[in-house]
């Protein structure tokens, strides 16, 4: 059906499938769109209401916290396994194929391709538990690499710690590999956010440097 050009899912969509596309909405809003709720979130509380002192008293925790996602972050298994990020993983759908054993012992680099424009697929497979990498792979801790800007955004940056979201520069990476021993795996998503720029339909675009 359209509406003004408009094209609009069918009304006999199944409840299942329509279960799934709110996921991925809700899954966008949360992190996609943290900028916009966590600034606002922010400047809300600093100047619209009595709790003003809340977000000062966050700007210190966040000075306080700043290396926390160059230190393997703070990864929470129950946030990773909130029901919501199965219904995501069924939209695309998104599936994980083993095809080789990793010894637990060691740690590990995983290049992630193609980037695309939010790098769902990673996030589904190794910030969430959907995909059961954690039982294909036990004892292997995945931490998925992100632009450390998003570690700036008032609130969103916990979340994104939640998941096992870290900073993807060079000392978060050595310490990752160096300092906390072994069963870690560092996904970087090849191509960066430039690659992001090059993500159309039908094509593969790889940017190295």
């Amino acid at each position: 059906m359209k509406v003004l050009g408009v094209e609009f899912a069918p009304l006999n969509i199944p409840l299942k499938r329509r279960m799934q596309t709110l996921a991925v909405v809700i899954g966008a809003g949360l992190f996609f769109f943290g900028v916009f709720w966590g600034t606002g979130l922010f400047v809300y509380l600093l100047f619209f209401t009595p709790f003003y002192y809340l977000p000062l008293l966050y700007v210190v925790w966040m000075v306080y916290d700043s290396k926390t996602p160059k230190r393997g972050g703070r990864p929470i298994g129950w946030v990773r396994r909130w029901p919501i990020w199965c219904y995501a993983r069924d939209y695309y759908p998104v599936s994980l194929v083993k095809t080789g054993e990793l010894d637990p012992s060691r740690n590990y680099i995983f290049g992630y391709h193609p980037h695309g424009i939010v790098c769902a697929g990673a996030f589904i497979n190794f910030a969430t538990d959907s995909t059961g990498f954690n039982k294909l792979y036990p004892g292997i801790k995945t931490l998925l690499l992100t632009l450390n800007m998003n570690f700036y955004i008032p609130f969103s940056r916990e979340l994104a710690m939640f998941y096992g979201l870290i900073s993807a520069d060079r000392d978060s990476l050595r310490w990752m590999l160096t300092k906390q021993g072994g069963g870690n795996a560092a996904i970087i998503a090849v191509g960066g956010a430039q690659e992001a720029l090059d993500a159309h339909k039908g094509m593969y675009v790889l940017t190295l440097r």
